[in-house]
């Protein structure tokens, strides 16, 4: 089954779920437009399914939710407009539809990043409408780099290293 349509929903050359912000919500609102709850719906199913499977959920480290706006406004503004709104997601992905995804909410967080990361132009009406957006990213533990921090953290540390976090410095 496929999750909403192009105009709602894309999927970044990151691989990122890429949602369409005037769909979720009016202008500099924070408030999830009723419309969009069917594909929110949809997405909480998905992401229960995925992550209920122990050999999918095992790779998974994270799963962000990022807000972003075009640079209409300030700085300030956009930032928080940018946060509000990725938690209004995950607020929502966690809390409804029977709370499906209440067993995983250690995977999820939500950031904003305000006007920071545009992916157009933000001289043209289709670049800022482009550039408000809610993107929703996988991110995935990679098996051999947690092993390379694992063993490089259990060697020991070299005698002058131990001698000098040993030697007592002033005023401790």
């Amino acid at each position: 089954k496929t999750l909403g349509n192009e105009s709602k929903v894309s999927v970044g050359e990151n691989g990122s779920i890429i949602l369409n912000e005037g769909l979720f919500f009016d202008y500099n609102s924070a408030a999830i437009k009723k419309e969009s709850h069917t594909l929110l719906n949809e997405l909480t199913t998905a992401f229960s399914a995925f992550l209920s499977d122990e050999n999918n959920a095992k790779y998974v480290d994270s799963i962000v939710i990022s807000g972003h706006t075009d640079d209409r406004g300030t700085a300030t503004r956009n930032r928080e407009l940018s946060t509000e709104r990725a938690n209004a997601v995950l607020n929502y992905l966690l809390g409804e539809n029977g709370a499906k995804l209440a067993p995983y909410e250690s995977y999820f967080c939500a950031a904003g990043y305000g006007s920071t990361r545009p992916v157009e132009s933000n001289e043209t009406r289709a670049g800022r409408s482009a550039n408000r957006r809610i993107e929703i990213s996988i991110i995935l533990k990679d098996e051999s780099v947690l092993a390379i921090v694992d063993a490089y953290l259990r060697q020991e540390m070299p005698d002058a290293v131990n001698a000098a976090s040993a030697t007592p410095q002033p005023g401790a």
